[in-house]
């Protein structure tokens, strides 16, 4: 018999950016002798890295293919979003293995910058598609991410 419990949460666009720090930090150099060893990055790097995860390779690629450059604003709100997630997943308590996120991408992206018509299209597409029941509806209602803790017991 399986027992399952879950805790759900989610995010909305707020007006405080907690990546402004980030933005202010000069590059971090290494200092090891090895060659081989990459320097760090940035804080303005690594956001806009994180905040590309996020958002997801395939999509940038996707919107960048039909005309849309994202602003480092949609990079940064991702970071955001997703060190939001984060906060409330070590809030937990626990592993944090047993959490899964699911980001709203073209929520984050429209809630940075301007976007084209057929995004909003796309976007209502893509929450029809999501096959949590909590996710499309967390969605449908502008949260930016969700979050879910399973628990099974065998």
């Amino acid at each position: 018999m399986n027992i399952s419990s879950s805790v759900s949460q989610t995010y909305t666009p707020s007006q405080t950016s907690p990546v402004q720090e980030a933005k202010q930090t000069e590059p971090a150099k290494n200092t090891a002798k090895s060659g081989d060893t990459p320097e760090i990055l940035s804080g303005v790097a690594m956001m806009k890295m994180l905040g590309a995860s996020v958002l997801g390779k395939d999509n940038i690629e996707q919107w960048e293919a039909k005309g849309l450059e994202l602003d480092d604003a949609a990079y940064e709100k991702a970071f955001e979003v997703f060190n939001e997630a984060f906060k409330w997943g070590n809030s937990q308590g626990g592993d944090l293995s047993g959490i899964s996120y699911s980001f709203n991408a073209y929520d984050i992206v429209a809630s940075a910058q301007n976007v084209p018509e057929w995004f909003e299209t796309e976007r209502t597409q893509y929450i029809k598609q999501q096959q949590h029941p909590g996710v499309r509806e967390a969605f449908a209602d502008g949260a930016l991410w969700y979050g879910h803790i399973n628990s099974v017991f065998a």
